[in-house]
């Protein structure tokens, strides 16, 4: 047993030496190799918070990690290529997660995530309702109750066509100040927002939620955006020190005199929140 365990071992490190490339072959996968780091680094299905909008791309910072990728993963460089993707692989997660902790990483996602704010996604949906004839039912429904109410003889009217538009903004992530999350292993969040510097733009007794007056203030200048919408949904994501960032959705509505109807609900795995109704003025 213990000689064929040697000779298979034998044979693994022969066909090992044998996969290895030099010379042009060699320069080639190095720099290929590289390219996909930095795609792998910048891709979106591994970006903070899965957001497009949040992938930091600064040449500055991702340079020095490039480097430091290459130089770990250089021992597999000349070996089997699905044995140099996985280490590859594992290296780019690593100085990703080192990356977005760092504060410099910190600084970019700050400044990333108050630009998206600033420019939210805006998808408008329109359609038309289709009026409908009164039926011959609701004529003679309409008469008898005239006539008993009033004294004459009632008339349905007809249910008018009619237009409507609704504006959904995705707003990204809240751009309250970040730092990185000491219990990053209980949130599956690596940052979390500052308590002490997210007072413009989270709730001081409820810091999960966003404060009043900068909702308010982003469905005013949605209106004035789109004033032909009679609906509006606002979405945006806040992060917590243990469990999964929170998306909240606002939706906004015409009430009576002007105003508008505010309410919004918060979803995370195993939290729920009600936001409550607020009365807007225009």
């Amino acid at each position: 047993m213990t000689s064929r365990l040697l000779a298979c071992l034998l044979l693994t490190a022969c066909g090992e030496s044998s996969s290895k490339i030099n010379g042009t072959a060699l320069a080639e996968r190095r720099a290929t190799t590289r390219t996909l780091a930095a795609k792998l680094l910048t891709s979106s299905n591994h970006a903070f918070l899965g957001r497009e909008d949040l992938i930091i791309r600064d040449e500055r910072l991702l340079s020095p990690l490039l480097d430091r990728i290459m130089s770990n993963v250089e021992s597999w460089i000349d070996g089997d290529e699905a044995r140099l993707r996985f280490f590859l692989e594992s290296q780019v997660n690593g100085a990703r997660d080192e990356l977005i902790t760092s504060d410099d990483g910190i600084k970019a996602l700050n400044s990333l995530a108050q630009a998206a704010f600033a420019d939210p996604k805006i998808e408008r949906h329109e359609g038309k309702t289709p009026g409908r004839k009164a039926s011959e039912l609701e004529k003679q429904a309409a008469k008898v109750a005239g006539t008993l109410l009033s004294g004459r003889p009632a008339e349905a009217r007809d249910l008018p066509a009619v237009q409507w538009v609704e504006v959904h903004a995705d707003f990204g992530l809240i751009p309250a100040p970040l730092e990185k999350n000491p219990r990053n292993k209980q949130s599956v969040s690596l940052l979390r927002h500052r308590q002490d510097a997210a007072k413009d733009w989270l709730n001081d007794q409820h810091p999960v939620r966003p404060r009043l007056e900068v909702i308010a203030r982003l469905a005013r200048d949605l209106m004035h955006q789109h004033p032909d919408a009679k609906r509006q949904v606002l979405r945006m994501m806040v992060l917590r020190t243990s469990g999964e960032p929170i998306k909240w959705e606002f939706i906004i509505e015409p009430s009576a005199n002007k105003e508008f109807n505010l309410s919004g609900t918060a979803t995370a795995p195993g939290f729920h929140d009600d936001f409550g109704s607020h009365l807007l003025k225009p």
